[in-house]
């Protein structure tokens, strides 16, 4: 509901050649031309920041593998197996396809509309310089998610001080995650683009650092 009245509201402030664009669909980056080649070259880009994770995450199944009995094959279809099965386990849970629908789909959709698609053009019609509009524009981003600060005081019952540390935290990042698909959305002009940033990022979630504190965590190593 409010990626939509984002729209309509920027269609009905936005002028015909919003940002350079020939039309308003155009200035909000729904075009045909181009959008698949622009997700994908995005999602491309946006995964090699999770290079290191990844990394880790194969050499981690490689090695629980290799401690499965068989030879390498059956050590391989036995770990995918279990794997496949712990996911296929969660998604039973109730409520778990429609929080992955949420997380993947809806939320990347409508969040991309209104923060990049609705905001940017008009920003950068407005004198803006790209740079200053990918800068500062992801600060309503980040100030969309300290709602969060409520639920976990008056839901979660996290002590304030430590719902106030999580909070900062998660505006630190959205904002940061904010710049880079404000950047990725003007450079392409494509929504596509920035849509499949949102959802690989969410997708992979924050990068799991927890085996630093850990010495035989490596054991590959």
């Amino acid at each position: 509901v409010a990626s939509a009245a984002a729209a309509a509201l920027y269609a009905a402030v936005a002028t015909p050649t919003c940002a350079g664009a020939p039309t308003v669909a155009a200035a909000l980056g729904i075009v045909r031309d181009g959008s698949f080649a622009a997700a994908v070259s995005a999602s491309v880009l946006t995964l090699a920041v999770y290079l290191g994770p990844l990394a880790v995450s194969a050499l981690s199944f490689v090695v629980a593998a290799d401690a499965r009995p068989g030879n390498r094959s059956e050590q391989w279809r036995a770990e995918l197996a279990d794997d496949w099965d712990l996911r296929r386990t969660r998604l039973e849970q109730p409520g778990a396809v429609e929080v992955d629908l949420r997380n993947l789909l809806v939320g990347p959709l409508s969040e991309e509309v209104v923060f990049r698609a609705c905001m940017l053009p008009l920003l950068l019609e407005a004198g803006w310089s790209r740079g200053r509009a990918c800068v500062l524009s992801p600060l309503f981003f980040g100030v969309a998610h300290l709602h969060h600060l409520k639920r976990r005081v008056a839901d979660e019952g996290v002590p304030v001080r430590d719902a106030l540390l999580s909070t900062a935290f998660q505006f630190a990042y959205t904002t940061l995650f904010g710049v880079y698909t404000a950047f990725v959305y003007a450079r392409t002009g494509k929504l596509s683009a920035a849509f499949a940033c949102h959802a690989v990022c969410n997708f992979m979630g924050l990068p799991d650092l927890s085996f630093l504190a850990a010495s035989d965590a490596l054991p590959w190593l």
